[in-house]
């Protein structure tokens, strides 16, 4: 999800996996849509702009604590 929060007009992702250990299974390709997981790109934007915000806070509680 995090290619679809940081690229915004990314469409689509192709991710694939590749393994021997798997007859018939060695090379899978999965197509990921925006448009099928906008509520969970969403959530990861929301909860990454929350976690940007309290290292922000975090920042400047230790420069106001340097001496």
């Amino acid at each position: 999800m995090k290619y679809f929060v940081v690229n915004e007009k990314l469409k689509k992702l192709y991710f694939i996996l590749y393994t021997d250990v798997i007859p018939g299974l060695e090379l899978q390709i999965f197509e990921i849509k925006r448009e099928d997981i906008m509520q969970q790109i969403e959530e990861a934007r929301v909860f990454e702009d929350y976690i940007m915000r309290r290292i922000d806070d975090d920042t400047s509680k230790i420069l106001e604590l340097t001496f």
